[in-house]
């Protein structure tokens, strides 16, 4: 009872509502009350076709979801019972969904994929290190906005727990990973190719912003779950 209590404390805790933090500890406002809500809207340099009434239709049918005792259990890899998933389950989707996010940008661009998790590095690079990158994917493995919480250093997680939740969510709710395929491509083409450092830097605002919206769906998802699923005992966090 003590050890439910401890992880049940331990995990509450651990919030994503403030700032994501690079493993270069570079910071981008990821729920921000206003610019994470509107920064879609109000980003003049995105393409027009970004009304995004794409997204909020995948959006919508994650909100909407059933996600019942057995999706819970299958999440976490069949190591725990859905009540203690259910515990921590906001933070897995919110880890996992980023890390998507994080290859779907390396995709969009034809970087290499996601290198394995490593130990946090707080070194905050300056305009000079900046500067002497090699080439443009140099310069973003330098601001790649990768959070403490998904490193060595973590404290909640390991690698492979990431893995476990992604592979389940791509076939479960695989709107997560549509969202950003599709907004990351669009990106790219509507630079007609070119991958430079705004381009890059309005990517990793776009994934601040979709990401904060993909968590509120999620909430919705867990909220309403009562009302589509089955009857157990539930623990909205």
């Amino acid at each position: 009872m003590l050890i439910t209590l401890y992880i049940f404390l331990f995990f509450v805790t651990h919030s994503h509502a403030g700032l994501i933090t690079s493993s270069n500890n570079t910071t981008f406002a990821s729920s921000s009350a206003n610019s994470a809500q509107n920064l879609l809207s109000l980003n003049t340099n995105a393409p027009p076709s970004f009304s995004h009434l794409a997204v909020e239709n995948e959006l919508a049918k994650i909100s909407t979801s059933c996600f019942d005792s057995r999706d819970y259990e299958m999440v976490a890899g069949n190591f725990i019972k859905h009540g203690t998933v259910r515990m921590f389950f906001n933070n897995l989707v919110s880890d996992s969904t980023w890390t998507i996010g994080l290859a779907e940008i390396r995709r969009a661009l034809n970087f290499a994929p996601l290198r394995p998790w490593k130990r946090y590095n707080s070194t905050i690079p300056c305009e000079g290190d900046l500067a002497s990158m090699s080439n443009i994917e140099a310069y973003y493995d330098l601001i790649e906005p990768i959070p403490s919480y998904l490193t060595l250093d973590g404290l909640y997680f390991f690698e492979k727990n990431i893995a476990t939740a992604i592979a389940y969510l791509d076939e479960r709710l695989p709107s997560f990973r549509n969202i950003f395929r599709r907004m990351f491509e669009e990106m790219h083409q509507y630079d007609e190719g070119l991958i430079d450092r705004k381009s890059i830097d309005r990517m990793i605002n776009e994934l601040s912003a979709i990401h904060g919206k993909m968590e509120k769906a999620v909430l919705e998802m867990r909220n309403n779950e009562h009302n589509r699923c089955d009857p157990v005992e539930y623990f909205i966090l």
